[in-house]
């Protein structure tokens, strides 16, 4: 019966998005509803961080098909130039499309 309890708490963990190992090492501190309750409280705080990760993508993707777009043209290092700019939160990536590739680059460093 044990074993069928295990199998269970496995099946219900990785169902709300715990990894295997997360799943391994907790499997022994879930005895009390107090440690249940704090285990749901750290995936659901995980979860809530990956959501918002995927909504800052989903956002980059959006913006980046219409640069594409405007751009009538296929340019992976211009579209990685924009979603490095993306990522930094620079509000100018749009006018990367408009730069050659000698005005991508990144300048020389100075010390």
């Amino acid at each position: 019966m044990e074993s069928v309890n295990k199998l269970h708490q496995i099946q219900s963990l990785k169902y709300l998005g715990f990894s295997l190992d997360d799943i391994k090492t907790r499997l022994v501190s879930l005895d009390t509803p107090e440690e249940v309750a704090d285990t749901l409280t750290e995936q659901a705080a995980a979860m809530r961080e990956q959501i918002a990760d995927l909504s800052e993508a989903l956002e980059a993707i959006e913006l980046l098909k219409t640069e594409v777009l405007q751009m009538q043209s296929v340019d992976f290092k211009k579209y990685a130039a924009i979603i490095m700019n993306l990522q930094m939160k620079n509000e100018n990536y749009g006018l990367i499309k408009y730069f050659d590739e000698d005005d991508i680059r990144q300048p020389p460093k100075t010390t």
